[in-house]
């Protein structure tokens, strides 16, 4: 009697995208998206176990995501982003995708971003109109001056 040859399952997947996808290799979506979060977790002064305590995970669940070897799933995503205090859209900033990179976020998202960004948008916001201009017209001169002294070498 012969014995019937088994079949090999292909450690290759199709993911929806279409693009060949090995099992046993991290993605470059995952890859970005992790380098992402280890960068703004990193700008924040969080540590992984920071950041752990704060999505209710082990660091070492943070460190795979960090290096794509574990994907975030969307809630985990949206959670890591309320945690590092910036816009889920931004961990795929700069990502290529079928030729194109995904767009860089816009100025609100950029502010958020930043260290205090969400502070310093809560006050603008507080301020009446006339402290606005005032302060508007102190933000450009220190940017006027900023250029000027980085452009003679100044510090």
């Amino acid at each position: 009697m012969q014995t019937p040859a088994l079949a090999v399952e292909s450690r290759t997947r199709r993911t929806p995208a279409g693009i060949a996808d090995r099992a046993d290799e991290a993605h470059p979506v995952d890859i970005h998206v992790g380098r992402r979060i280890r960068a703004r977790r990193k700008a924040l002064g969080v540590t992984q176990e920071g950041l752990a305590e704060a999505l209710a995970l082990t660091f070492q669940q943070i460190q795979k995501y960090e290096r794509g070897a574990n994907r975030v799933s969307a809630s985990k995503l949206f959670a890591i982003a309320e945690a590092l205090e910036t816009p889920v859209g931004w961990f795929f900033e700069g990502l290529e995708t079928g030729g194109h990179t995904a767009p860089a976020a816009g100025v609100a998202d950029r502010l958020h971003a930043e260290t205090g960004g969400r502070e310093m948008a809560d006050a603008w916001l507080a301020l009446p109109p006339d402290a606005r201009a005032a302060l508007r017209l102190v933000a450009t001169q220190m940017r006027i001056l900023s250029v000027g002294a980085s452009a003679s070498g100044e510090a």
